[in-house]
């Protein structure tokens, strides 16, 4: 498995990522995981989402990073973290706002998992998802049990979404909703093809 540097709460310090990149290198790193909040507090935003992407890291979203691209407001927020974030929506480049905006909330970081379940007594593997998938969602809206068991076929890291955070994420943000529907219907899609190309059970005849 790859070694990893792990990276969180940035919050455009330009200085302190240049060093902590420099110290990861000088230990042979060379996969990056950020945990989000990339930008707020201070003034390097653009220079440190910029950074990431030419580094190619792997970054989730962090609240600073929804609240600075208006997908969440200030209610939470301390005074001085409203003030930083209420400059940084004013001077956020465009292009750094637009791969914000692309950044998951949840990421299969290594490894792959299968999807399966039984159909007619017999297993039937649906998907197999690989880094970079987004697994779990239905049950995380429903609070029902799995409709679908998930098995990791090769030593795997997962990041995960809390149930409360999706919810207050779609509670401000019903469109958030669209994107959801969208995914579930086209695994919904490949799940009905999957079954119906299953083999039928084989059962036995027996005489009255």
């Amino acid at each position: 498995m790859a070694l990893y540097g792990v990276l969180g709460d940035i919050h455009g310090n330009l200085e302190a990522l240049r060093a902590v990149l420099a110290a990861l290198d000088a230990r042979g790193v060379r996969e990056l995981l950020c945990v989000g909040d990339v930008v707020g507090y201070n003034a390097d935003a653009d220079a440190c989402a910029a950074l990431l992407r030419r580094r190619g890291a792997r970054v989730i979203l962090g609240n600073h990073d929804l609240i600075a691209t208006r997908r969440l407001g200030f209610e939470r927020c301390s005074n001085n973290a409203r003030y930083a974030l209420a400059r940084t929506r004013r001077t956020l480049a465009r292009e750094s706002a637009e791969w914000l905006a692309t950044l998951p909330e949840r990421l299969l970081v290594d490894g792959e998992i299968r999807i399966h379940v039984d159909h007619s007594g017999q297993e039937v593997t649906l998907a197999r998802h690989s880094s970079g998938s987004v697994v779990g969602e239905m049950s995380v809206f429903d609070d029902q049990p799995r409709s679908a068991g998930a098995q990791a076929t090769t030593d795997t890291t997962v990041r995960v979404l809390r149930r409360d955070r999706l919810q207050a994420i779609v509670h401000e943000h019903p469109e958030v909703l669209l994107e959801f529907i969208k995914n579930l219907s086209q695994r919904l899609r490949a799940m009905d093809e999957k079954l119906g190309s299953a083999p039928p059970t084989a059962t036995a005849a027996t005489s009255p």
